[in-house]
């Protein structure tokens, strides 16, 4: 047995499991600020630097290689899409505009800063795309698909976390302005909103603290797992999952490339994806060791990317970061002049914005802080936009190609 490979993937578990422990039993506010997701990117990177991991290891690879269908698979075939459609109503169109918003935002935010970055850093943006259209596993799904390098995979996260410590407060003080956007907007009113007055949030402390209450006081609709035992629920899971990743690889060798568009890996996601959008109209999507085994599986990933990272395109991390900040802001303008033409309450607008850049962890509290009836429904608009993910992100990385002519 290779001793350094079993030590290899001891750190690649142990890391993730070790920050979740400590946000847990501290709670401190700086998780608020630098989430555990940074730390277990960074951990793995700084172990190898300093020579606790190595260089190389067939481990990279192989978890690349492995986990990432696996984790597509669970975590997308436990959404309930009808649910999700059928609940969204008329935010629906809203959160489908302000994904066609991020997607369009990339290659303006490329082209500014284009001429401070290298040829393959429209592969970075095309790994922005996927956070920011659904989350950290669908960045993840980009690095395969679209062929993204190490270093500019370790860009990608560093604007995605450093763009987001601006976005969450921005959307959350917004609910202050509601009313006069409204009036500009001759918004539509929400359902809810003659019941209820909307709750404004307060400055400082308070206005985390309220959001986080009424968060936990509006919880997320609850899910109706499988009434079967643990074990048969995990063999059930691992069996469908492999299925799903098998078949899949095996008509994504059998499909022509078409580059630059289209590769082998690229098909694969794509398939995978499908496939277990599929098995979300299943029973199986009511197991509930898939749903935890994605998401662990998922971090897993996350720090594996981070041991296997290259920090030699840092010295571009200001352009690239600057870049961001713009594809953030013409986003953000084209949203506002949606919403005007679609007559869109700030309000839904808002949660659109924060389940696409953003996604289900951050949702609820943007949600809560422009009033607790929109909680669900950002739950739903988030899980939404996992599932366009892949699709949105591919779109846009090509877009930031074809922008850049490689």
């Amino acid at each position: 047995m290779d001793q350094q490979s079993v030590f290899v993937m001891f750190v690649l578990v142990a890391v993730p499991a070790f920050y979740f422990l400590a946000e847990h039993r501290t709670g401190w506010r700086m998780w608020s600020f630098l989430p555990p997701l940074l730390w277990i990117y960074a951990s793995p990177l700084l172990l190898r630097v300093g020579g606790i991991l190595p260089e190389q290891s067939p481990v990279y690879g192989g978890l690349r290689t492995y986990l990432l269908p696996v984790f597509i698979t669970l975590l997308v075939m436990t959404i309930d899409l009808r649910s999700v459609v059928g609940t969204l109503g008329r935010g629906l169109p809203v959160v489908l505009v302000s994904t066609l918003c991020v997607i369009v935002g990339a290659p303006i935010g490329y082209l500014i800063v284009s001429p401070w970055l290298p040829a393959e850093a429209w592969t970075g943006y095309g790994a922005l795309a996927g956070s920011w259209i659904g989350g950290t596993a669908n960045m993840a799904a980009m690095e395969r698909a679209l062929g993204t390098p190490p270093d500019q995979m370790g860009l990608a996260i560093l604007a995605d976390q450093l763009v987001f410590l601006l976005w969450l407060p921005l959307l959350i003080v917004s609910a202050r302005y509601a009313g006069p956007f409204n009036r500009w907007a001759k918004a539509k009113p929400l359902p809810f909103a003659a019941a209820e007055v909307p709750a404004e949030p307060a400055v400082g402390e308070d206005s985390d603290q309220d959001a986080e209450a009424k968060e936990e006081t509006t919880p997320p609709p609850a899910k109706d797992y499988l009434k079967v035992s643990p074990m048969l629920d995990l063999l059930l899971m691992v069996a469908v999952t492999l299925a799903n990743v098998a078949l899949c690889a095996w008509i994504a060798a059998r499909l022509p490339d078409l580059p630059p568009f289209i590769t082998g890996s690229t098909w694969l996601v794509l398939l995978v994806t499908t496939g277990a959008v599929l098995l979300s109209f299943t029973p199986i999507r009511r197991s509930h060791q898939a749903e935890v085994a994605g998401i662990a599986i998922l971090y897993i990933f996350v720090a594996n990317m981070g041991a296997s990272a290259s920090v030699a395109g840092f010295a571009q991390a200001p352009a690239f970061v600057a870049g961001a900040f713009v594809w953030l802001a013409t986003s953000a303008s084209l949203m506002v002049i949606a919403a005007r033409l679609m007559r869109t309450d700030l309000s839904l607008m808002a949660v659109a914005a924060i389940a696409n850049i953003g996604g289900a962890a951050s949702a609820p509290v943007v949600a809560a802080a422009h009033h607790r009836a929109l909680v669900p429904v950002a739950i739903l608009m988030a899980m939404l936009c996992y599932v366009l993910g892949n699709y949105g992100a591919i779109l846009a990385g090509h877009l930031v190609r074809i922008v850049a002519g490689a």
